[in-house]
């Protein structure tokens, strides 16, 4: 999935990403995936949720060469009790 050309350069206009830290909850399917992708494209630090660990390792192939500035953990976010373990 591509984000419109309007979000990136909405996206670009906002931020001096060097100095960013991202959370993006679902990171790594679909629109998820596009925005920690443009995010780690611009430098920021990108830190996903995901479900499924084979996702996590497609999104840091995808990196092109940035994977050291994302970080993840499964989190389910239909659990109560792990949506609030990230926070801890």
């Amino acid at each position: 999935m591509e984000i419109p050309d309007i979000a990136i350069k909405r996206l670009e206009s906002n931020m001096t990403s060097a100095s960013k830290v991202v959370l993006v909850a679902g990171g790594t399917g679909g629109l998820g995936r596009a925005v920690s992708l443009a995010f780690l494209k611009e430098d920021a630090r990108v830190a996903v949720t995901y479900r499924k660990q084979e996702e996590f390792d497609i999104l840091k192939d995808l990196a092109d060469g940035k994977s050291s500035l994302l970080g993840g953990q499964i989190v389910d976010v239909t659990d109560e009790t792990e949506v609030d373990e990230p926070s801890k």
